[in-house]
């Protein structure tokens, strides 16, 4: 029971698919009948309106050309009535013209034959104005000639005496400053000798004796110390001791014979005349003296004493 109750379900649903295709199939033969009939519509509609446009367009275009014609028929007819007018302006212009060429060529023959005399008239005043200014050109010349030779014969007058009279004043100026100079010479000299007479003669008397100072202590220390110290000293005392007692004694010696010496060399040419042989000479003995005696002071006796005392060092260690 149940299988044929399935199947008469089965070929119910069947039959109900089968009318619902044809019920669409029908529909859309419906529709798609319609929708020819309605472009078929739509397309007679659009050429009756294309056909009506096209022939209002054509009518338009043939008003319009109708219009243009007309226009260009009064325009041209405009043009020919300018032309003639413009033709009748052109050659009244042309008769003015020539009528004023006319007219400024009679004026420019008579202004060229004006400026003709004018310029011939010119031409004399200009001559006769030259000749008169050479003329007085010339006598100015001669004038300005003969003052200028009147001023240099003056001038050169005046100059000679200018020079006479400066020669005469300057020979008086020369040998009143001679004289000048002479009593003021005169003046200063006895002046000099009498303020300075007496300075004079005392400074000489003191560099004299300042010689003399320095020259004799001098020669009594060269004497004593090489004559009489030294040998009393090396007899008394023994090698190593007199060699510290004279390097202790000669610094002090060699000093006090250059300040003496130095003394007696600047008295020597301060206070006394430099021009005689022994004068001279004495100058060279007492500048040699001093060479030798700052020789041994600064030189000899350093060098002396140091190579004295390194012979002793090495003594004693010996």
């Amino acid at each position: 029971m149940s299988n044929a109750k399935e199947s008469a379900t089965g070929k119910g649903l069947e039959e109900g698919a089968r009318d619902g295709v044809s019920r669409v199939r029908d529909g859309a033969e419906d529709v798609a009948r319609d929708a020819g009939e309605t472009l078929s519509g739509a397309k007679d509609k659009a050429e009756d309106k294309v056909f009506d446009a096209a022939s209002e367009a054509k009518g338009a275009a043939m008003s319009a050309k109708d219009k243009v014609s007309e226009a260009a028929g009064g325009a041209k007819e405009k043009a020919a009535h300018i032309k003639d007018g413009a033709a009748g302006t052109v050659r009244s212009a042309k008769d003015k013209v020539s009528e004023a060429a006319g007219g400024a060529k009679e004026k420019a023959s008579h202004v060229k034959d004006r400026a003709a005399e004018t310029v011939t008239s010119a031409k004399g005043k200009v001559s006769e104005a030259a000749r008169n200014a050479k003329d007085k050109v010339s006598d100015i010349a001669e004038r300005a000639e003969d003052y200028a030779e009147d001023a240099a014969e003056s001038a050169a007058e005046k100059v000679a005496r200018a020079e006479e009279v400066a020669k005469a004043k300057a020979g008086e100026v020369t040998k009143n400053l001679t004289d000048i100079a002479r009593r003021a010479q005169e003046v200063a000299s006895d002046a000099a000798g009498y303020l300075l007479g007496a300075p004079m003669e005392a400074a000489r008397t003191a560099t004299a004796v300042m010689h003399l100072l320095g020259f004799a202590t001098a020669y009594g220390a060269c004497v004593w110390v090489t004559f009489v110290s030294s040998h009393v000293l090396a007899a008394s005392l023994p090698r190593q001791q007199l060699g510290v007692v004279q390097s202790k004694l000669y610094p002090v010696y060699f000093r006090a014979m250059a300040y003496c010496v130095g003394l007696a060399l600047a008295a020597h040419l301060l206070g006394r005349e430099r021009s005689s042989f022994a004068a001279r000479a004495q100058s060279f003995n007492l500048l040699s003296a001093l060479g030798l005696v700052l020789a041994n002071m600064l030189l000899l006796e350093p060098k002396a004493t140091k190579v004295m005392f390194e012979r002793m060092k090495v003594e004693k260690e010996e």
